[in-house]
């Protein structure tokens, strides 16, 4: 990461902390000169609308708020956290750092589309209905009272300064007490709704620690003492518009039968208000150190994801390196190692990995979180991830199928780093499977994984009369049919297929012919295994042979070739 994107993040991030601090002191003065506000600093009794010492300093001061020891002390609570979340996020960029530089900014346009779009639309949250729903109040319920915070900071640092106007005025002050009542009332129902599904419904695919029932008690918490903060000071005060507070006024009056008096109330309410702050301060400063830290990174690695065409594996510059792949946490770029801290473990990956369905070892979710756990190591430099952290089953069990990116709300990639790792062990340590020896012999000897050779490359044609381009004579046709290895040599429904694709170019008229026996593997075996010099021999091979008889378009029925042509030979550098 450039130090300047670094730099610009970290101060995004630590611009909406400072409004999540400024809420406690901005919702202190919602209306001061509004008789009938719920405020209490400027008014002893707020229904009469008489000012106190407080009140009068504050109008002295040209409706500037004054700072009250009360506040001093909040603000200094507040730079300590401010001090300790910068440290935690410092922490865990020194982390990311480790890696290799490798943030891409183009189309910046599709950026921040699918950051609105999978933020603040949770698009791909949805796709789970309870918990995309549950995910979704919360957040919502943040980003208004964000905006109704933001909202007051420009009343009072830029209209009222400006103009002498003040825009929560006694006719619009209700409404905007009713919006902060109804945030507050859904992010209290979708903390609710997470921590249900998480400890009754009890999903397989969630595995729950501590710190996770310390965030939702957290978020629950704050939530409940607002509430009460708000309904106590209605109750206590006798506001007008206790009714447009309607949550927080019911919460208050089950309170009030337990608290009896005037001076219980205050003490209530004194307290509340200190609890709710603390509380408050206590959440903030925890996100660094919690699953919490996922609100910042995953929209950091929604924002930064992969944009390439899906299926195109990463291109590994074979002439300029000095090592192949991942062996070593420090090997992976900076993007992968920020894809550890965006986990937040939801399981969607592990729920739908063909490996782990079929009672394998692999587990794309236990791989990040063990990855991130030796990212967290003192001497994660030094030590070998495979055999370590990750073990060769897990590396060798992935079927590249790339399910667990696809059903990933926040695009993590998992696949990718196993192929990584897979390179590294084929092209660095040769350490692979005794399996794919064979496999890769076969294909640099006969150009198949199975070893048919060429003289079976056209056994499917059966009786068709097809254009082999190779032969002497024949002119080059406007499409090259690409049968490829399983349709052209050893799976006898895919030969089967093969020969009716073509026997329909035949009835449609299609000038179509085929290489045949000079016709060589694409090279997709090689590089998911992770032979990525074999798999460059075979498509500098094939891609000669197409040269040498001017083939301008091809067309497959293979998927493998197909992603292979399309999207990897194609590839600038491949």
């Amino acid at each position: 990461m450039q130090p300047m994107n670094a730099v610009k993040s970290l101060i995004i991030f630590l611009f909406f902390i400072f409004l999540s601090l400024s809420s406690a002191h901005a919702t202190e003065y919602y209306s001061f000169r509004v008789a009938g506000s719920d405020c209490t600093m400027c008014h002893d009794d707020p229904a009469s609308g008489e000012l106190n010492d407080t009140g009068m300093q504050f109008a002295e001061n040209g409706y500037r708020f004054p700072i009250t020891q009360k506040e001093k002390l909040f603000y200094a609570l507040s730079g300590l956290v401010i001090l300790t979340i910068f440290l935690g996020i410092f922490l865990r960029y020194r982390l990311w750092s480790r890696g290799k530089p490798c943030l891409k900014t183009d189309r910046l346009s599709k950026r921040w589309d699918g950051l609105f779009v999978n933020v603040f639309g949770q698009d791909n949250i949805l796709k789970k209905s309870f918990a995309g729903h549950g995910h979704l109040l919360l957040v919502w319920s943040f980003t208004l009272i964000g905006l109704a915070v933001i909202f007051i900071l420009i009343q009072e640092y830029v209209v009222l300064p400006l103009w002498g106007v003040r825009i929560i005025d006694n006719h619009f002050y209700p409404y905007f007490r009713l919006l902060l009542d109804i945030s507050g009332l859904i992010g209290l129902i979708g903390a609710g709704m997470l921590a249900y599904r998480r400890y009754v419904l009890k999903p397989k695919e969630l595995d729950n620690t501590p710190s996770d029932a310390l965030s939702l008690l957290f978020l629950v918490l704050v939530f409940f003492t607002g509430f009460l903060v708000t309904g106590i000071r209605n109750q206590l005060y006798g506001s007008e518009w206790m009714c447009w507070a309607p949550v927080a006024s019911s919460l208050a009056w089950v309170l009030k039968l337990f608290v009896k008096g005037e001076d219980g109330l205050k003490v209530c309410l004194n307290a509340l208000w200190w609890g709710h702050a603390i509380i408050g301060l206590l959440l903030l400063a925890y996100i660094p150190y919690s699953r919490l830290l996922h609100a910042f990174t995953s929209s950091l690695n929604i924002f930064y994801r992969n944009l390439e065409t899906k299926g195109a594996l990463p291109v590994l510059d074979i002439s300029a390196s000095d090592t192949y792949g991942v062996g070593r946490i420090n090997d992976f770029t900076f993007k992968h190692l920020l894809e550890l801290d965006a986990c937040t473990r939801c399981g969607r990956c592990q729920e739908n990995c063909p490996a782990l369905i079929s009672e394998k070892n692999l587990n794309p979710k236990s791989l990040v979180q063990n990855l991130k756990k030796h990212m967290e190591t003192p001497s994660a430099s030094n030590n070998a991830l495979i055999g370590g952290s990750v073990s060769n089953d897990e590396i060798w069990e992935c079927t590249t199928c790339l399910n667990c990116i696809e059903h990933c709300p926040v695009f993590i990639e998992p696949m990718l780093k196993i192929v990584e790792m897979r390179r590294n062990a084929v092209l660095t340590e040769s350490n692979f499977p005794s399996e794919f020896k064979q496999i890769f012999k076969n294909l640099e000897i006969f150009g198949d994984p199975k070893g048919k050779g060429k003289v079976t490359r056209e056994g499917w044609v059966s009786n068709l009369k097809i254009n082999k381009i190779y032969q002497t004579g024949n002119d080059t046709p406007e499409i090259l049919f690409w049968a490829g290895c399983i349709g052209a040599t050893y799976d006898e429904r895919s030969k089967n297929t093969t020969n009716a694709v073509a026997r329909i170019f035949e009835k449609a008229g299609v000038s179509f012919g085929i290489l045949g026996k000079e016709e060589f593997c694409c090279g997709d075996p090689a590089r998911r295994i992770g032979n990525e010099y074999l798999f460059r021999q075979l498509a500098l091979k094939n891609i000669e042979t197409m040269k040498k008889y001017g083939v301008k378009k091809l067309v497959t029925h293979c998927p493998h070739c197909f992603n292979t042509f399309k999207n990897e030979i194609s590839c600038p550098g491949s």
